[in-house]
Parts: C-alpha cells; sequence; structure tokens
C-alpha cells in the first residue's frame, strides 16, 4: 500500500496481464479471484513486474524509500536483537519481500558502519520473487526456493518483511442469506471480465459465528502460513519482524469493515474495479492480524507484541536520533519532514509491526530496546541515494 499521492484522469483500458488473465480462464474456465490476483501483480507482464511500480518513480512510496533513516532504526532493532541473543556467529537475516533492495542496502549499510563484530558474523539474504530487480552490497537478490543453499548452517536469523503481505493473494467472500460465497472471475462474450459467486463453505470460519455478517464483503487470505519459506522451520532460533497494515479480527470482520478491506490503486488513483487495468493498477488487501498469528503459531511461530510504526521507531530511539542530527545540522529542515512521515499516526506510523519468535523464551519487546549505546550509532545512517525521496528534495 504504502502512501499514496494526488489524483490524476486516467482512461480505461483492460491492461498488461488482461491477457494472460483471459488464457486461463479459457483454459480452466471460471478462476479464483485469488489466482487471479496473482496473474496480475505477479505474472510476466504483473503489476510487480515493472521497476518503478513503487518507490520515487512509481504509484506509491513505502517507508524504506522515504529516506535511509527508516533502514537505520531497522538496523538498530537487529543488532539489539543480536546482542540479546548473545551474539551469535553466523547470524542470518532473510528479507521477504525485498523489492529493489533499498531495505537492504540501507541496513546492512549501518550495521558495517556502527559495528564491526556483527558486520563481520552478518549474512544478509534478500528475497524477491522478480529476482532480477537488483543486488545488495554483491549478494544478488534470490528466489525463495534457492534459500536452502544459503542458511544449511544457520541457528539464528532474523526474518523481516515490510509491506509484504498485504500484497499476498486473497479471495473474496460474501455473506448472503447466513451463507457464505466466494468471487470467481469469468470472461463475457464481449472480453470484458467479469465476477461471479459460487457458495461454498470457509474452513478458516469453521469456529467463527457470521450471522451478524448479512452482507459482508471482505478478502480471505489463504497464504498467511506459508509464504515464509518452510526451509526456515530448520532455523532453531528466530524473531521474527512484519510490518504491515490491518486491524484485529474484531474490527477486521465487522460491517463497519465490509468492502473496504481490498483497495487498488493507478497512478496515484484508488478504487477503481480490480478488473481494470489488470497489471497495471495495484490490489492490495488489509491485513487480518488476529488471523496471522493464529498461522504463524501453527508452525510453532508465537507472537510477543503488536505494536504501530510510530511506538516501535520511539521505541528504538528515533526523537534522540532525530534531536541530535538536527543540532549537528546533519539533517534540512525538509528533511526531518519528510522522516517524520515515518510517525505520523494517520500515515506509515498508523502501521503495525508484528513481532515473534521461535525457540526463544521470555523475549519482550522492551528487552529489543537497549539504549544505553545508541548514541555510538547516531553516525551510521547510511547516505542518501537516488532510491529515496530525500534524495530529490532539492531538484
Amino acid at each position: 500500500m504504502g502512501y499514496r499521492q494526488s489524483s490524476v484522469v486516467i482512461d480505461k483500458n483492460r491492461g498488461g496481464a488482461y491477457g494472460e488473465v483471459v488464457s486461463q480462464i479459457r483454459k480452466t474456465g471460471p478462476i479464483s479471484f485469488e489466482e487471479f490476483m496473482d496473474i496480475a501483480l505477479y505474472s510476466g507482464n504483473g503489476y510487480y513486474s515493472k521497476p518503478a511500480s513503487f518507490g520515487v518513480y512509481g504509484d506509491y512510496y513505502t517507508s524504506p524509500s522515504l529516506h535511509p533513516f527508516f533502514g537505520y532504526l531497522f538496523a538498530i532493532q537487529i543488532m539489539n536483537i543480536w546482542e540479546y541473543m548473545d551474539r551469535p556467529n553466523p547470524f542470518t537475516i532473510v528479507e521477504i519481500g525485498a523489492g529493489d533492495g533499498t531495505l537492504a542496502i540501507d541496513i546492512v549499510s549501518t550495521i558495517r558502519a556502527a559495528n564491526i563484530d556483527f558486520s563481520n558474523c552478518l549474512q544478509y539474504i534478500p528475497i524477491d520473487r522478480a529476482t532480477s530487480r537488483g543486488c545488495v552490497t554483491g549478494a544478488e537478490i534470490v528466489s525463495a526456493d534457492l534459500l536452502d543453499l544459503y542458511i544449511s548452517d544457520s541457528t539464528s536469523c532474523v526474518v523481516l518483511s515490510n509491506e509484504l503481505i498485504d500484497a499476498l493473494p486473497v479471495d473474496i467472500f460474501e455473506v448472503r442469506d447466513g451463507r457464505t460465497k466466494v468471487v470467481v472471475i469469468d470472461v463475457d462474450k464481449q472480453g470484458n471480465l467479469k465476477e461471479e459467486l459460487i457458495e461454498t463453505t470457509i474452513d478458516e470460519f469453521y469456529d467463527l459465528d457470521i450471522s451478524s455478517l448479512e452482507g459482508y464483503r471482505g478478502p480471505l487470505c489463504r497464504d498467511l502460513g506459508q509464504w515464509i519459506p518452510t526451509v526456515l522451520d530448520l532455523v532453531p532460533k528466530a524473531f521474527f519482524i512484519n510490518i504491515d497494515y490491518g486491524y484485529e479480527e474484531s474490527d477486521y470482520l465487522s460491517m463497519g469493515k465490509s468492502n473496504r478491506l481490498l483497495q487498488t490503486y493507478y497512478r496515484h488513483v484508488d478504487n477503481l474495479s480490480p478488473l481494470l487495468r489488470v497489471g497495471d493498477q495495484d490490489i492490495t488487501a488489509h491485513v487480518n492480524f488476529t488471523a496471522l498469528r493464529r498461522a504463524f503459531a501453527h508452525r510453532g511461530i508465537n507472537s510477543i507484541g503488536n505494536i504501530t510504526q510510530r511506538e516501535w521507531l520511539f521505541g528504538l530511539g528515533y526523537s534522540d536520533v532525530i534531536e541530535d542530527l538536527r543540532l549537528s545540522e546533519g539533517l534540512s529542515r525538509r528533511e526531518i519532514s519528510l522522516i517524520d512521515r515515518l510517525v505520523e499516526v494517520e500515515g506509515l506510523g498508523g502501521f503495525r509491526v508484528e513481532i515473534s519468535q521461535r525457540g526463544i523464551d521470555g523475549a519482550e519487546i522492551s528487552k529489543l530496546n537497549n539504549l544505553t549505546n545508541l548514541s555510538r550509532y547516531f553516525s551510521a545512517v547510511p547516505p542518501v541515494t537516488d532510491k529515496h525521496m530525500a534524495f530529490h528534495l532539492n531538484r
């Protein structure tokens, strides 16, 4: 999702991935919305196959693309975790959904500048479905199915993602006459994509009373427990940090959120039909964090907390570092104003940070925020590059 900008007028067309959707329908008959979304986002002509789909030149920006300050504080969190785990060597970071590598570069640059001991034992593995997007300090972005080649000796790791879960393909379901139905996508005689509803039993709702949800329409992500590669189950001690936007299930499955949890964006215009501009517009779904924790628990991954991005960054010393850099004239006022978007309650600061662990008893978020030596890392904020919005402030 990220943060979207001002609206423009657009022309309607079918989009670059339209042909792949129609081809699949003609092979197999109507397809699930989940399959449609997968093609629209991740096929050869899908939205995320385009290098400018996000970041400075794309439809939206994320926290890492604002300023390297975000990657700097993320690196502080990871260094705190490494020290909390008694400095294991080797130590692996796996970033899932690394995109163009901006966050990875900023994290690794911070660690190399701040802590040579940690840098010497660090292995950073950026994963993305589009492996051709770039490299991170000499390490190519890799496909998840190759991960086992990199972590065979790992006993401790951090697994992280930023705005990945909202882009997982979802089904769309409705409640009508007390029964659940799912959306499938078909094509009419004129070649237009259309929705149809098929009644079905949804296993995820077996223990839920949906009688109060008459008329509800919303997304259902069936991949919440599978997007983390199974080979990571072999790493005995791991922390998981996942940042995204969404709600707890009590809010998620409420009539107030009906028809509001799936979003589309095309050139900063939102709420177009997902059946338009197929492959040329983004499609995202808010995260059901309660369901995410259930899925994680089935894999032995247990939550230690869910806080806002604002709370998380302030807990890592956000205000102290900003003040130090301001006094040292290391940041301009315009840069500070840009960085402050990271903690705006109604914007990126309202995103949720889900922190979980496996094999580490007694872990608490407060124990992972050791600020006693933070001052020695102030000089390690990575330089702004042309991948950051801050680079373009005065251009």
